[in-house]
C-alpha cells in the first residue's frame, strides 16, 4: 500500500484563508520602510539604506536564546515611536498589512509598559492606544 503525500498548500490558498492574529505588539510591527524613514528622521545611529540593513539589526534570528537580547530590538523601535503621528501611522500600517493578509481578528497590545521608559511613553500615547486594541473584519 502506498502512502498518499499531498502537496503543500499554495501561497494563494494560504493568503485567501481567514486568519486571526493574537498578541501582536505594536512596537514589534513596524514596516521595514517605516523603520528606515523614521530612523533617518530621528537621527538613529544606523545606516538603514535597505530592507536587509533593517533586518540585520531589527530581526532576531532563531538562535537567540536570551530574552534580554531579544528585547533589545524593542529599544530601537520604541525610539521611532515618540510622536503621536508616528504611532498612528504605525498602527494604521499594521491594520493595512493585516487586511492584505486576510486577518479577520486582531489583538494588538499597546506599546510595552514593562520598563520605566515604556511607562513614561505610554502616558504620552493617544488614549486609544493605551489599551489593548481589537478589530474584527
Amino acid at each position: 500500500m502506498s502512502a498518499h503525500v499531498s502537496a503543500p498548500p499554495s501561497l494563494d490558498l494560504l493568503r485567501a484563508l481567514p486568519k486571526t492574529d493574537l498578541h501582536v505588539h505594536l512596537d514589534g510591527s513596524l514596516r521595514l520602510s517605516t523603520v528606515r524613514e523614521l530612523a533617518a528622521r530621528y537621527g538613529l545611529p544606523y545606516d538603514f539604506a535597505t530592507d536587509e540593513d533593517v533586518r540585520a539589526v531589527c530581526q532576531v534570528d532563531d538562535k537567540c536564546d536570551s530574552l534580554v537580547d531579544y528585547l533589545k530590538v524593542f529599544d530601537i523601535t520604541l525610539q521611532l515611536m515618540q510622536r503621536r503621528e508616528d504611532i498612528t501611522r504605525i498602527a494604521f500600517e499594521l491594520a493595512e498589512d493585516a487586511h492584505r493578509e486576510n486577518v479577520r481578528y486582531n489583538s494588538t497590545k499597546p506599546i510595552g509598559a514593562s520598563s520605566k521608559s515604556r511607562a513614561s511613553q505610554k502616558a504620552e500615547m493617544p488614549p486609544s492606544y493605551q489599551h489593548v486594541t481589537y478589530w474584527k473584519r
